[in-house]
């Protein structure tokens, strides 16, 4: 699943924050740590600090409790203090047992970062830089220090920055699209509501052909997905992606499940659309991104051309299917250009992308027996309460009958 919460907010009960620097940057990280505690109003906040600047963390009442632990010299100017493993297990073994739900490191400089991994903490949090800590879970990239570049921010907006990102990577709320229209008639859907098969919706075209997943994949799951599961197929797409559409349909085993609305339904009419499907499988393109915001289950097949972390569809049940590949993301806009032939579609075998597919199809089952279940039961709890209703205006009409004027 991509957008979804890189940590369970509810969990974080316990927080320790790393502050190792001298005074006057500990002060500076104040606001921070109150912004900290406004998101996660039901944690102990700690903090890891020198023995210098202890005393400094009086002045802020978020934080409940304190840890020493020298890295720098007390003066700045002598840098970092020569530590031994000894030191680190020491750490280690003194932290751990406290159970840190989350520990976050408020130093932008990078020298730091490597105290997290003695925390003991479950999440861990801090600036990353050119890459250099990809185990943080929740990393805000630092710029550096570049020469004659004057900065944007004060330092303690970048560590406000930080601690909003730490909120908004357990924040599970990941709907895109909260005014949906209404749904529109499905073809292949009768007046009565009956279906021969769930609806699933398949975009196979996309505006780069570094993200075509190749056509006869599509055929071929679209296959698999009508003999394995009775579904019936809509693929959608825009003006000018018909003939893409046409070569799909020459090579079904089962064409009669499979109805084209390739270049005949508007954007506009796409959302609607979608939202009577049970599935939404394409490639990396808009399509992907409106059904997925709508809620729709969604599977999006995606090439290492850029990030999937970073393109994936948000969306509280979508998924994204990729091959790991050495060489993504390569952010090549042309198929000549890729030495090793788009390794990453052509090798991401329509099996793979069908195995999620099932697993959404199971959810989408579930979903829809639970909610015909809540409906019926909530038509069975009605039908009392209109008779309670009915009686009780039967007996005030009787009771206006017989009052004196």
């Amino acid at each position: 699943m991509t957008g979804g919460p890189a940590l369970r907010r509810e969990e974080v009960k316990k927080i320790l924050v790393v502050k190792l620097d001298h005074i006057g940057d500990c002060i500076i990280a104040f606001p921070a740590i109150r912004r900290l505690k406004r998101h996660f109003p039901q944690a102990r906040i700690s903090v890891l600090t020198s023995r210098a600047s202890r005393s400094i963390w009086s002045l802020e009442p978020a934080v409940e409790e304190i840890f020493e632990f020298d890295f720098f010299h007390a003066r700045s100017a002598l840098g970092e203090l020569k530590r031994n493993e000894e030191d680190w297990l020491e750490l280690r073994e003194r932290l751990a047992p406290e159970g840190f739900d989350l520990a976050v490191d408020l130093r932008k400089h990078p020298e730091t970062r490597p105290v997290l991994q003695y925390t003991g903490g479950r999440y861990l949090a801090g600036f990353d830089h050119r890459s250099q800590f990809t185990w943080l879970d929740v990393g805000l990239d630092w710029g550096g220090d570049q020469a004659f570049a004057r900065k944007r921010n004060h330092t303690g907006e970048d560590l406000v920055n930080l601690v909003d990102a730490i909120a908004a990577a357990g924040d599970a709320d990941r709907t895109l699209i909260t005014a949906p229209p209404a749904a529109r008639p499905i073809p292949g859907k009768k007046s009565n509501g009956s279906t021969r098969g769930r609806l699933v919706c398949v975009h196979p075209t996309a505006g780069n052909d570094m993200k075509q997943w190749p056509i006869e994949y599509f055929a071929a799951l679209i296959d698999r997905l009508v003999e394995a599961d009775g579904v019936q197929v809509a693929l959608v797409g825009g003006p000018g992606d018909e003939a893409t559409a046409d070569r799909i349909v020459a090579r079904l085993g089962h064409p009669e499940a499979v109805t084209s609305l390739v270049g005949k339904v508007p954007l506009s009419e796409l959302p609607a659309l979608l939202l009577g499907a049970a599935l939404f499988v394409g490639n990396d393109s808009g399509p992907k991104h409106i059904a997925a915001g709508l809620g729709v289950p969604t599977v999006g097949i995606h090439s290492g051309t850029v990030d999937v972390r970073e393109w994936g569809p948000i969306g509280p049940h979508a998924v994204a299917v990729a091959r790991e590949v050495v060489c993504s993301p390569c952010y090549l806009s042309k198929p000549e250009d890729c030495r090793r032939g788009l390794v990453c579609l052509r090798q991401l075998a329509p099996d793979k992308v069908y195995e999620a597919c099932k697993r959404l199809l199971l959810l989408s089952a579930a979903a829809t027996e639970t909610a015909a279940s809540r409906n019926g039961q909530a038509a069975r709890g009605a039908r009392p309460a209109r008779r309670r209703a009915r009686t009780a205006s039967l007996n005030s009409a009787s009771l206006a009958e017989v009052a004196p004027r």
